[in-house]
């Protein structure tokens, strides 16, 4: 259970991160979109993918009885990478309608809470 949310969590961070980095930094006129994507996307998939795979060894390590603090921050610093990316980006935007449904359209704390009340795993989110 716990991997359906990391998915679409750093599934729906990389895809606001890569609409961040398509429309924010000062491209050249003549660059294509899919071009400015194309560039951005290994960034914004490392950024989350390190959260995701860092969480889920803090994971394994707790089941096996470690405190696992160092993995856990490592994860808390690629999140939170990933989310100033995001809310930085999108409220910069030209349009601040859009900017605002971006940046608040789901709440991963519901989520999460959601997920936290059927694990089997005590501590998978902890």
């Amino acid at each position: 259970m716990a991997w359906v949310f990391y998915c679409i969590a750093a599934a729906g961070s990389t895809i606001g991160q890569i609409w961040v980095g398509v429309q924010t930094p000062p491209w050249p006129a003549d660059l294509d979109w899919w071009w400015r994507a194309a560039m951005v996307t290994p960034f914004a998939a490392v950024i989350d993918l390190g959260g995701v795979v860092t969480s889920a060894f803090a994971d394994a390590r707790q089941r096996v009885g470690e405190a696992a603090y160092g993995w856990r921050v490592l994860s808390a610093g690629a999140v939170t990478t990933g989310v100033a990316i995001n809310v930085i980006g999108h409220t910069r935007h030209a349009d601040p309608v859009r900017a605002a449904i971006a940046a608040t359209t789901l709440d991963i704390d519901a989520v999460a809470a959601a997920l936290s009340a059927e694990a089997a795993v005590a501590g998978w989110a902890a």
